[in-house]
């Protein structure tokens, strides 16, 4: 259906009802709810918490997790066709692909329906657009990161006007989104060009020993040197861990992208425990809690409130 075919719904929900079985009984979280998404529109579901908006969501989805929960009646039409109608195989094709659910706490996250640009760049360029001597600016947004580069008068005092955009981007900060990088203020100066560049290479080991080798060896040693304003390591490969979320089973325990955020800010850390204390001696004792392999990222508690423990 093109955006100009305004004869039908782009999404039509009619009497949509969701049930869930619990201890106490059937409970209606979704009570004959019915509303049309036209093309080019935008339409929001506005309530109190828990009300129901996230169970419709999941419910255009159909991730409703069965048992508890089932839809009981209704019907949700995109573009003409009943998902209610399709096998599970044939739903899991369209979701991300036609349709799809964003999991973020909107008060924290970058609104995914605005550019980078406009959330990030424009922000910064009003700010600093009123320090005097600057010459001209521009800037470059891209996935995830947003650079832009002013160019002051010959006679402006370099550091001058370096703390002054430092101080420009300080009053921004409040402006931008809470789950955006701190901007980072750098000097560009023609006389900067790295002077000597060195290759770290090895048939023995991998790329993780070679960028620690390269950090802890050769550039704390190099940055000792008098002279030496800076040491870049480029290509350097650094630990991570890419954890794979599995909406189907999320759904079903009633978990979030954002449960497993915090469980993670929560439970991988490392914090001081006290010391101990002696005639000559004073020990400091740290908790080890840092995650490290595939089997503790696992273990990793996401829910403990006296029901079954969610991992």
């Amino acid at each position: 259906m093109s955006a100009g075919d305004q004869t039908t719904p782009l999404l039509r929900v009619k009497d949509l009802t969701v049930e869930f079985r619990t201890m106490d009984g059937t409970v209606r979280a979704v009570d004959a709810v019915s509303f049309d998404v036209w093309p080019n529109e935008t339409v929001g579901l506005v309530g109190e918490s828990g009300c129901g908006k996230t169970v419709t969501g999941l419910s255009l989805l159909r991730l409703i997790p069965t048992p508890p929960g089932r839809i009981v009646a209704g019907s949700i039409e995109l573009e003409g066709q009943d998902l209610l109608a399709l096998s599970a195989g044939e739903m899991e094709k369209r979701r991300g692909s036609q349709i799809a659910m964003i999991f973020q706490e909107p008060m924290t996250s970058l609104n995914p329906v605005f550019t980078i640009g406009s959330q990030i760049t424009e922000v910064l360029e009003e700010n600093i657009n009123g320090i005097a001597g600057i010459r001209s600016l521009t800037s470059v947004s891209s996935d995830g990161r947003s650079t832009i580069t002013v160019e002051f008068e010959l006679d402006v005092d370099l550091e001058a006007a370096a703390n002054d955009v430092r101080d420009r981007v300080s009053r921004s900060l409040k402006n931008l989104p809470l789950d955006v990088d701190p901007p980072i203020v750098a000097k560009s100066d023609a006389d900067s060009n790295p002077i000597v560049s060195m290759t770290i290479q090895s048939d023995q080991r991998n790329m993780l020993e070679l960028s620690q080798i390269a950090n802890d060896v050769f550039k704390e040693r190099l940055q000792t040197i008098p002279g030496v304003s800076a040491i870049n390591v480029w290509g350097e490969k650094k630990y991570s861990m890419k954890l794979q979320l599995d909406p189907l089973r999320m759904a079903g325990f009633n978990i979030t992208p954002i449960d497993v955020r915090d469980a993670l800010a929560r439970e991988n850390v490392e914090l001081p425990s006290g010391r101990i204390e002696g005639f000559n001696t004073e020990l400091s004792i740290r908790t080890l809690g840092r995650l490290t392999t595939e089997a503790e990222f696992n273990e990793l508690i996401l829910r403990d409130d006296g029901g079954p423990v969610v991992k």
